[in-house]
Order: C-alpha cells, then sequence, then structure tokens
C-alpha cells in the first residue's frame, strides 16, 4: 500500500492537484450501484491515501471522461482524414510493421 501511495504522490505532482489542476468545480449527488469487492478496493485505496470515498471516485470518472473524450475525438479526426483520401501508403504501413517485428 505504501507503493500506492507514493504512486499517487507522483501523479498529484505531475498532474497539479487532480484533473481540474486544483480548480473547485460545482457539483451534484450522484446514486449507482458497486460491487461490493469494488467498494472495498476503492475504500482500501481512500485510506492509504488519506482522501475519502467521493474524491476517488470523481478522480475516477474524470479520467475515464478525459480518455473517452480523448478517443472519440482521435477516431472523428480518422474518419476524416479517411474521408478526405488521407491514408498511408504502403511503404509507410510496411516501415511501421518493420519497426514493429524489430522491437519483438
Amino acid at each position: 500500500m505504501e507503493e500506492i501511495a507514493w504512486h499517487y504522490s507522483r501523479m498529484q505532482f505531475l498532474y497539479g492537484g487532480g484533473i481540474h489542476g486544483g480548480r473547485k468545480m460545482s457539483k451534484e449527488n450522484i446514486t449507482f450501484r458497486l460491487e461490493t469487492e469494488k467498494r472495498a478496493a476503492l475504500d482500501a485505496i481512500a485510506t492509504v491515501m488519506d482522501r475519502d470515498r467521493s474524491y476517488l471516485i470523481n478522480e475516477a470518472i474524470g479520467i475515464y471522461l478525459e480518455m473517452y473524450q480523448w478517443l472519440i475525438e482521435e477516431i472523428k479526426q480518422g474518419i476524416a482524414e479517411a474521408e478526405e483520401g488521407d491514408f498511408a501508403s504502403e511503404e509507410e504501413v510496411q516501415s511501421v510493421f518493420a519497426k514493429l517485428i524489430d522491437e519483438n
């Protein structure tokens, strides 16, 4: 658990106080069901990090949203490039495959 706390401290340092950069955000209550094992794991992490469950849930949801918002934008960009006919050449594809094979 000490290792988790260290990684969390490092993450806080690198990302400046969570996903919102320390900004205060308006909040509202929400209710949902959570498996018992996940709640126990969440509470254990909260204890090590000296945070409450709500804080961790907010952080986790924020990270999830950022990841999928990024993914959706990348997909939209890829579709737009494909519609414009902007595809990798066969040589570019072969070059990437060659690099991947050489790395393994």
